[in-house]
């Protein structure tokens, strides 16, 4: 029926082909191999093909050159089937644009000839896969690299695989230096970490904790992590990614209220028995010495009544620092230059230096301004963690000394850093040097680094220890530009 009709009507259905062919705005083309037998006005209207004057036949001529072998190699896989070929390229306009294109096309075979019969397909306005992939993944990446939260990613066996910048900045280490490497290696507390890995892998669920991070540095950051579980297409686990949050300041903050409290707490405690103390202790004194002048005491007795006396002595020394710490810090501040005041704390102990052949290297920067600060309770804090360092040091020992300027935050401070290469302080005691009445040595009452804390917090300063046993101790202190 439908051959009978088209024998019928052949001339007018042709006439309807040629104005359809040539009314759509869709580009058709057919050509023999590589040589353009026909197209249409939306094929012109494409690739820029002018509608008077000689006009490229062509086909490669509208193909960017690295889109042309790729393009000839699928028209080579027509043979004829419903299905023909789809191929994306980039075409070549007039204006020498390269614009995404896609051809699809099949072959026909007329009087013994194959020829191609296609339509172009202008991409400009659509995202390919790809881009749309490209795209997503830059995204992706950028917002793990502006992250202001350290971001890792952790193979099965906890190895690291990933790293943003801002876990580099936590770490002190680029992510070249540490791929590939146990994440444990910075985790103060390793099982807790096997722990957290398994229960991620185990349950599937995403977990949060808190840990410790140690830097290159050895600095230790608290943080709180999160961890999520990473898995493929087909549900195997292949690793986790952690984002934590630095809680470093808020730790310290709580430990500096629990200080504060307990410290006043001990003070009102500690003025009271010192009061009640030293009473009959001078009493004992008097006593002591009004004894010492009557008695015409010889030998072993006389030096009984001088080790009592001495002793009577070293407790009212005791009784004072109970009571200094007890006392509020009421400063009286004047304008002074650091360095001078370092000066003169060595100046005081230069001969008990000498004695120990203690070796003292300076780097103190004399472009420092002036201070407001209490010079005497200043001095206080140097004397007494230098001679911290004198006793924690053998003969021949080294002290160092060191003053600068640094930017900390949005202000400006002065850096004072004082080490020795002595006995260092264990880690597990590290913690406790600046808790009142806690000393290692068999004379003391424990209240020295307490006293100097005391006396920076009352500056707006900060002091921070950092020491290795067998290897010394670092002291920084940190004053505020007055």
């Amino acid at each position: 029926m439908d051959q009978l009709f088209l024998k019928k009507k052949g001339k007018h259905v042709t006439d309807l082909c040629k104005v359809f062919v040539e009314g759509t705005t869709d580009s058709l083309f057919m050509s023999k191999g590589e040589q353009i037998i026909f197209f249409n006005k939306g094929f012109a209207l494409m690739h820029g093909i002018p509608e008077k004057g000689e006009s490229k036949r062509n086909l490669l001529h509208f193909i960017a050159p690295e889109s042309r072998e790729e393009v000839l190699r699928e028209f080579s896989r027509i043979k004829g089937r419903p299905t023909g070929i789809r191929v994306k390229y980039y075409r070549l306009h007039q204006d020498g644009g390269h614009i995404p294109t896609e051809i699809r096309a099949n072959a026909i075979v007329h009087d013994r000839e194959k020829i191609w019969v296609g339509i172009c397909i202008d991409l400009s306005d659509q995202k390919e896969p790809e881009e749309e992939l490209r795209q997503v993944k830059e995204l992706s990446e950028n917002i793990l690299q502006s992250s202001h939260d350290p971001i890792t990613v952790v193979d099965e066996n906890g190895s690291i695989v990933y790293l943003n910048p801002a876990s580099e900045r936590l770490m002190n280490y680029t992510k070249e230096a540490v791929i590939g490497k146990p994440l444990s290696i910075f985790y103060e507390d390793k099982h807790l970490l096997q722990e957290k890995l398994e229960t991620v892998k185990k349950t599937n669920q995403p977990i949060s904790y808190e840990a410790v991070i140690v830097d290159k540095q050895n600095s230790r950051h608290y943080q709180v992590v999160t961890r999520s579980p990473l898995r493929d297409s087909k549900g195997r686990y292949i690793g986790s990614v952690a984002i934590s949050r630095d809680i470093t300041e808020e730790v310290k903050m709580e430990e500096r209220i629990r200080m504060q409290e307990r410290l006043a707490y001990i003070g009102q405690l500690t003025s009271l028995l010192a009061h009640e103390i030293r009473t009959p202790l001078s009493s004992i004194k008097i006593n002591v010495q009004i004894l010492m002048k009557k008695l015409d005491l010889l030998g072993n007795d006389r030096r009984r009544m001088e080790i009592i006396d001495s002793e009577i002595k070293r407790l009212e020394i005791i009784l004072d620092e109970v009571l200094d710490f007890a006392k509020p810090e009421n400063l009286s501040l004047e304008p002074v230059n650091i360095n001078q005041v370092i000066e003169k704390v060595l100046a005081i102990l230069k001969q008990k230096l000498l004695e120990k052949h203690i070796h003292v290297r300076k780097g103190m920067d004399k472009s420092l301004p002036m201070m407001l600060l209490d010079v005497g309770k200043i001095e206080q804090v140097f004397l007494d963690i230098v001679q911290n360092s004198f006793d924690a040091m053998k003969f021949n020992g080294r002290l160092e000394i060191h003053t600068r300027e640094e930017r900390i935050g949005d202000g400006r401070m002065i850096k004072i850093r004082i080490s020795d290469n002595g006995i260092g302080i264990e880690g597990d005691k590290l913690k406790y040097i600046f808790e009142p009445f806690y000393t290692s040595k068999r004379q003391g009452t424990g209240l020295g680094l307490t006293n100097v804390k005391k006396i920076i917090d009352a500056h707006g300063g900060i002091i921070m220890v950092d020491s290795h046993r067998g290897k010394g101790t670092d002291f920084n202190i940190f004053l505020k530009e007055r």
